[in-house]
This record gives structure tokens, C-alpha cells and sequence, in this order.
């Protein structure tokens, strides 16, 4: 959420002290994104299933970080910046909605496993 209301004043902004908001957002929402996904995999999955499932998921991390910043130049060279941070907007509410999503479907199938 942090994510999209940075994008959000990315967009809009003019001024310098929603430039100073924005960079504090977009490093908070940034950190929340690395620690999110070790966390919820150690709520989902069983300890021995962990590593392999946080390599999967990592991947698919970086891969989107990978191709951000390339999509972002894209879409401001074919259009303007503006819509690039609008596009950028929805990506952070989309993925906040399959997290969650994924994370409900996940703990009504998980089984805790008795030691």
C-alpha cells in the first residue's frame, strides 16, 4: 500500500515536501516487500519445505524487480511518466490482492504438523 501511494504522488506531486513523503514511502514500502514474502512463506509452509519454496518465490521477486524498471521506461518513452506511475499504481494494490488471496487458499489447505 505503501508502494501505491508513493507511485500515486509520483504523479501528482509538485512539491518538495511531498518529494521528501514520497522517498520516505517508497523506502518503507520497498523494505515491507523483502520481508513480507520470508514471513508469510514460514506461515504457509512446514520447515522443511521452506527453503526450496523461498528460492522459488525470491526468483519470481527479483525477476519483477528485474523487469520494472525496464516496463517503467517503456511505457514513459511510448507515453509519458505519468501514466508509467498510474500502471504503477494498480501493480502494488494487485499484488497485495494475490498475496492475500494466495495466503487464505494456502492456511485453509495447510495442516500444522505435529512433532
Amino acid at each position: 500500500m505503501l508502494l501505491a501511494i508513493a507511485y500515486f504522488l509520483a504523479a501528482n506531486t509538485t512539491s518538495y515536501g511531498f518529494a521528501i513523503l514520497l522517498a520516505i514511502l517508497f523506502g518503507l514500502g520497498n523494505a515491507n516487500g523483502t520481508v513480507l514474502a520470508p514471513l508469510l512463506i514460514s506461515a504457509i509452509f512446514p520447515a522443511q519445505t521452506y527453503p526450496r519454496v523461498f528460492g522459488l518465490v525470491n526468483q519470481f521477486l527479483f525477476l519483477g524487480m528485474m523487469f520494472g524498471s525496464l516496463m517503467a521506461a517503456s511505457i514513459a518513452e511510448a507515453t509519458s511518466y505519468t501514466l508509467a506511475w498510474y500502471i504503477f499504481v494498480a501493480v502494488p494494490l494487485a499484488i497485495i490482492a494475490l498475496w492475500g488471496g494466495a495466503y487464505l487458499l494456502a492456511k485453509k489447505d495447510f495442516k500444522v504438523i505435529k512433532k
